[in-house]
């Protein structure tokens, strides 16, 4: 762990689609994580995004400073609305330190997803609590879906 990394923080949030926020492939989630990949790296941020039931779900890890420069970035951002943090702690290390953006989009409706979400367990909370969803997450992120085309590691 590097000096950088001695002083971080988690913050999880939901917010809601923009009603003209492209799914699928050819829609809006590559563009926003090349975007996402190049402005974080540079800002040493890590996280993931979940586009799910018609919400993004994204954690972030970072020097405090840099996620609030983020953070105000990202309630301005016309992709999403409703913004709502779920909780943001004190870390002592990254849960996703290889990812400066990794993203799956769980919006479609294929029987596979769904089949490998009940078979995990993965069910978002209904109490969407800190704990609940970056449980939820973690599973969402150990469920092996290779050959469905939405995933973005």
């Amino acid at each position: 762990m590097t000096t950088l990394d001695m002083d971080l923080e988690q913050l999880i949030y939901r917010s809601e689609l923009s009603p003209t926020f492209r799914r699928g492939l050819n829609g809006d989630l590559p563009d926003l994580l090349e975007q996402a990949r190049r402005l974080n790296a540079a800002r040493r941020i890590t996280g993931l995004l979940l586009v799910y039931q018609g919400c993004f779900i994204q954690l972030i890890e970072g020097r405090p400073d840099q996620l609030d420069v983020l953070i105000s970035a990202l309630e301005r951002d016309p992709r999403h609305r409703n913004m709502n943090a779920i909780g943001r702690r004190k870390i002592k290390q990254r849960a996703f330190p290889d990812w400066t953006m990794s993203a799956r989009d769980l919006s479609a409706d294929d029987e596979r997803i769904h089949k490998r979400l009940d078979e995990a367990g993965a069910a978002l909370p209904p109490t969407m609590s800190y704990s609940g969803v970056l449980r939820f997450l973690k599973r969402i992120w150990a469920i092996r879906f290779d050959e469905c085309q939405f995933v973005y590691v």
